[in-house]
This record gives structure tokens, sequence and C-alpha cells, in this order.
């Protein structure tokens, strides 16, 4: 007996540090999988811009033969139709902040996956008024996002996977529904192609 109460207090100290552990372990696990949960969404936001950028400029050249050097307009256009939600790469950089807290590995890896929009929008300043320039920064513009959009992926699927099963299961999902133009807008390429053809032939 004289043993047990001896030892109870230092029992009572070591039961408290191993709870206290377990509670600042499961609060930083759920602060890291909410940021993840933001990153991953921000993500999405800025791949979807893109992608409907680039399969939309895909569609117009293989249609209707529009120039490359008409691309770089185009993406302003629909940067003005799709505008882009208030603060959502600072939004991102945050998140990745706060990932990096938790895992510095992870958060060097994501951290200015971001970038390419405003890498692009750069480029395009530079070739303001130079339509030699323009036709070789859609090109330029073209391999960077062929190469671009599937790193991307691989980082978005990485960062879901870290969040969780059904989270990496719905990103999977959405990747792959999201690769291709939607049938309504294959129904509107295709009213615009009767319309080219019926006013050509009037």
């Amino acid at each position: 007996m004289d043993i047990i109460d001896k030892l109870l207090p230092v029992l009572t100290l070591v039961v408290g540090l191993l709870l206290s552990e377990l509670g600042h372990y499961l609060r930083a696990r759920r602060e890291k999988t909410a940021a993840l949960a933001r990153a991953i969404s921000d993500l999405l936001e800025i791949r979807h811009r893109i992608l409907v950028t680039k399969l939309v400029s895909d569609e117009l050249k293989k249609r209707f033969q529009v120039p490359e050097d008409a691309f770089t307009q185009l993406r302003t256009f629909l940067s003005m139709v799709l505008p882009e939600p208030q603060g959502l790469h600072d939004r991102y950089d945050q998140a990745v902040s706060e990932i990096a807290s938790h895992d510095p590995v992870l958060g060097f890896k994501m951290r200015s996956q971001n970038a390419i929009p405003q890498f692009l929008s750069a480029l395009e300043s530079v070739a303001a008024g130079d339509v030699s320039a323009k036709s070789i920064l859609a090109q330029i513009e073209q391999q960077i996002l062929d190469s671009w959009i599937p790193m991307l992926d691989e980082r978005i699927r990485k960062a879901a996977s870290l969040h969780g099963v059904l989270t990496r299961f719905e990103v999977n999902k959405l990747l792959r529904k999201s690769n291709s133009l939607p049938a309504e807008a294959e129904s509107l390429f295709h009213q615009l192609e009767e319309t080219l053809r019926r006013s050509k032939g009037s």
C-alpha cells in the first residue's frame, strides 16, 4: 500500500503528460487536416480555371482553325467570364503555410503550385502588342500546361490521400470527369459550327 501511495503521484503525472501530448497531437492533426482541405479546394479551383481555358482553346483550334496568337486574348476574355474568387491565392498560401508548420516536406511540395496562372499572365504582358511573340507565347503556354496539369493532379491526389480515403475517392472522380468539356459546351460548339456554315452558304 505504501508503494502504491508513493507511486500514485508519479503515475498521475505520467498519465497527465500522456493525455496532454495526445490532446496536442489530435489538435495538430485536426489543424493539418483542415488546412489540407482548404489547399485541395483552392488547387481544384485554380486547376478548373486553367483547364477550362485550355480545353476551350484546344476545341476552337480544332474546329475553327483559330490562330495561335488569338489565344492570349481568349485567356483574357475567359478570365473575365470566370472571375477569380477573391483572395484565392492568399488563402492557398496561408493553408500551405499551416500545412508546413506540421509537415515541412509536404508544405514544401505544395508551395507555389498556384503560381502558373500568374506566370502565364506575366508572359502575356511581356508579349503584348507583338503578334509574332504572341504566337510563340501560345506554343509555350501549351507546353507548360501539358506538363503542369498532370503534375498538379498528382499533387492534388497526394494531398487528398493524406486527407482521407473518401476525399481521395471524390477527388479522383472529379479529376477524371473534368478532363473534358461538359455536354453543354459540346452543344454550344455544334450550334456555332452550324451558324458559321449557314452564314458561309448564304
